[in-house]
């Protein structure tokens, strides 16, 4: 619609504090009449320069349709003038509203001969949304001979503004005299013509003035910039559905020609992930992920996708059981639950297997799966799995912990980074060659800064002292990933990484992450493909 402008001496006043806003002879034909304008109230807040500050709302074309400030000042002993601004918003906040007004008792009869000193204040606005007020001072000098009124206002910032007008009875009026210049329009008022008031516009600000003969000029008042206002946090829920991510490592040694040297993961899947067809890839079949899939459904169980990791070897996923009423203390906050189960290979196979779990709050949980799946009493093979799995930060809460960012990032209250800190775990001897193997290591610390203006995330797991074969150097494992959404994945240093934001505000972040010196950590001996793998869970600090 572009700017619409007017100026006008043609409304209904019926105090200094209730006035009609003539918009609509700004927008012809789209408002039905002047808006009705509160202009101040009871315990209206001081400003600047003794001008005071009214919130109210009005209507335009909805009932209070319109929030505006009025920021205001009188003049006199008996509120001979006011001048005021009113700024503000009008269809939820889509179109701006700025006014400018001078109004109170006009001199009746103007002295005809002499010149007269005027002094005191003036206010200067760039029209829009959520700009200051900068207060100033006004100086004038009215020729009643000549009938001229002259003079200057001076602000900080906007500088000085010349202002020039004719006078016609008790008014007056001037046009800009170029491109440059500004409009203006006042009139004097009180006894003897006690007082000087007006408005202006011009250069994309408006303003007003005020002045007493004989007055004072104020003092010009050195602008702030308002504090853009702090982002609204949702009140919303995480999901009520689980969502996470699992890696399956299965590895073999040579027996006989049922199995032979090898292992890999394939990739990270998620909840989503499953298959009903493969295709060949390098002699291998490859399922097609079909995303219709539901492998995380509560905390105590999810289904471990290690069909996808080779459907030739694994015909079936497999129900694991997380959690139980006799599971042990594994230390860390992490517990121990053993069970066993089924795997249907090519021949059904024993699965006596070891669940390490850590929760959080019933919002995310991480853990380990493992165990050597049995032929009779032979180890036939190798299953370390590692997952995530928790009630996702909702979409509304990401984007606010990204407004938030950029909010601290724009008032100079921080760099924006988010910290989280927790826990890591770690378990390497993935290889069926590589004989018997104990738990995972859950005495690892994970520190992450959370860059959710740009969407990344970069972390470091720490780990004690231990008798590591693959452990990285420092006993440290860089996370980088990109953040899509409420989840990241990524890789650095041949590690593959995936994991999300869990709970209320993004309160906790987990993931898992897997070696992969192949893609998809294939190989055939141990220290091949991939050699370790783990996951981690930390709390925003």
């Amino acid at each position: 619609m572009g700017v619409k402008t007017t100026t006008t001496r043609e409304f209904d006043i019926r105090s200094t504090s209730d006035v009609d806003a003539r918009a609509d002879l700004a927008l012809t034909g789209v408002l039905p009449g002047p808006i009705t304008i509160q202009v101040s109230g009871d315990n209206d807040a001081e400003t600047e320069n003794g001008f005071k500050a009214y919130e109210g709302t009005g209507n335009v074309t909805g009932e209070g349709d319109l929030a505006y400030i009025a920021t205001y000042k009188d003049f006199g002993a008996n509120g001979e003038m006011r001048i005021a601004h009113i700024d503000g918003t009008a269809a939820n906040g889509a179109v701006p509203v700025d006014g400018v007004a001078v109004v109170g008792n006009k001199t009746a009869t103007l002295p005809t001969e002499g010149t007269f000193e005027y002094a005191g204040d003036a206010t200067n606005r760039k029209v829009g949304v959520d700009n200051a007020i900068e207060y100033g001072s006004s100086e004038f000098t009215a020729d009643f001979v000549n009938s001229k009124v002259e003079g200057k206002l001076n602000f900080i910032k906007a500088g000085e503004i010349g202002l020039s007008a004719d006078i016609n009875g008790n008014k007056f009026s001037g046009a800009a005299a170029d491109e440059s210049g500004y409009n203006t329009e006042g009139a004097f008022y009180g006894k003897d013509a006690n007082f000087i008031g007006g408005i202006y516009e011009g250069n994309g600000s408006q303003g007003t003035f005020g002045a007493e003969k004989d007055g004072t000029a104020a003092n010009p008042v050195e602008p702030t910039e308002p504090l853009p206002e702090v982002p609204t946090n949702p009140d919303v829920a995480a999901d009520a559905e689980l969502t996470g991510f699992q890696s399956n490592t299965l590895s073999s040694k040579k027996f006989v020609s049922v199995t032979k040297d090898a292992i890999g993961y394939a990739e990270i899947r998620d909840d989503k992930s499953d298959f009903t067809k493969t295709v060949t890839v390098d002699g291998s079949k490859v399922p097609v992920d079909n995303r219709a899939g539901d492998n995380f459904t509560n905390y105590d169980s999810f289904l471990a996708r290690a069909d996808m990791t080779k459907p030739e070897s694994v015909k079936q996923k497999v129900l694991v059981n997380i959690s139980g009423t006799d599971d042990s203390d594994y230390g860390n906050g992490f517990n121990l639950h053993t069970e066993n189960t089924k795997v249907q290979g090519p021949s059904e196979l024993d699965l006596n297997y070891s669940s390490v779990y850590k929760n959080f709050d019933s919002q995310m949980q991480i853990g380990h799966v493992y165990g050597d799946p049995k032929l009779v009493a032979k180890d036939l093979a190798r299953v370390s799995t590692v997952y995530v799995q928790g009630n996702g930060t909702s979409l509304d809460d990401m984007q606010y912990m990204k407004d938030l960012a950029q909010y601290n990032i724009d008032n100079n209250i921080n760099d924006g980074m988010v910290a989280y800190a927790g826990v890591a775990t770690y378990m390497e001897n993935l290889h069926l060659k590589e004989g018997a193997r104990g738990g995972p290591v859950v005495d690892g610390t994970s520190k992450f800064d959370v860059d959710f203006v740009n969407s990344k995330l970069e972390g470091t797991l720490t780990f004690a002292d231990g008798d590591y074969k693959y452990m990285p150097a420092n006993k440290q494992i860089s996370i980088n990933a990109d953040i899509d959404g409420n989840t990241f994945a990524g890789n650095v240093n041949n590690i593959d990484t995936a994991g999300g934001f869990y709970g209320e505000d993004a309160n906790f972040l987990g993931g898992v992450y897997q070696q992969a010196l192949e893609k998809g950590g294939k190989g055939a001996q141990p220290g091949e493909g991939t050699t370790f793998q783990g996951t981690f869970g930390a709390e925003k600090q």
